[in-house]
């Protein structure tokens, strides 16, 4: 018998290193597409502070409210991250672990973590100060994107939303424009729980990034 539970947490062990490696794996791969972006389209943006076209069919001044919103709060999780960053490896550590928000959203500490963080926030954060970002209101229920258009699209049901959830909506899907990628996990208690059991996931997928901004903008109701 003893044997036995012996074997069990050995295969679990490696169970649990088999998953980490790969989602480190996952997270170097997307890290590394974003790398080869060209970036001198999203730096010339950051001269343009018209924001986007909010289209006809939108109630264009919660959308603009809630636009404002989220830029606010991208630019809050890039200070925030900038204050945390350190070469010294064990003092960002132990600021990560300090600030329940980062072990709420991301996880475990991860010596690549915060840079590349960094990295996406500030992607999304080029993009939305550019004139060529449009939001949509469509007709469907699902929220989406079209990077290729530039288009962030709001669903039928963006209205009744609760302020924080529009917010966090409009984060997630321009993040979809400049960093592409597919959702791991959607919606708050999901998000939570890929922190907890796949940080590397949690770290590039939206919901976690959309949902630590947003706390940390100070945006009531996350």
């Amino acid at each position: 018998m003893l044997l036995l539970d012996e074997l069990e947490d050995r295969l679990e062990f490696e169970d649990d290193w088999l998953n980490d490696e790969l989602d480190e794996a996952i997270d170097d791969l997307l890290f590394f597409e974003e790398e080869r972006e060209d970036e001198l389209e999203f730096e010339n943006d950051w001269l343009n502070f018209g924001g986007p076209s909010i289209l006809p069919g939108c109630n264009t001044a919660l959308v603009k409210d809630g636009f404002i919103a989220a830029r606010k709060s991208v630019k809050s999780a890039i200070n925030l991250l900038n204050r945390i960053s350190s070469s010294n490896k064990t003092t960002e550590k132990n600021k990560w672990n300090n600030d329940r928000r980062f072990v709420r959203w991301f996880g475990t500490y991860h010596k690549k973590g915060v840079k590349r963080l960094l990295r996406r926030y500030e992607r999304i954060r080029s993009i939305m100060y550019s004139p060529r970002l449009k939001i949509k209101c469509g007709k469907l229920k699902t929220n989406r994107a079209n990077p290729i258009t530039k288009t962030a699209v709001l669903g039928r049901n963006y209205k009744s939303y609760p302020y924080s959830e529009l917010v966090v909506t409009i984060i997630h899907e321009i993040g979809h424009i400049v960093l592409g990628g597919v959702d791991f996990r959607e919606h708050t208690e999901k998000a939570l729980c890929l922190a907890k059991k796949r940080p590397s996931l949690a770290r590039v997928n939206l919901d976690n990034l959309s949902y630590f901004a947003v706390e940390v903008g100070g945006i009531n109701g996350v």
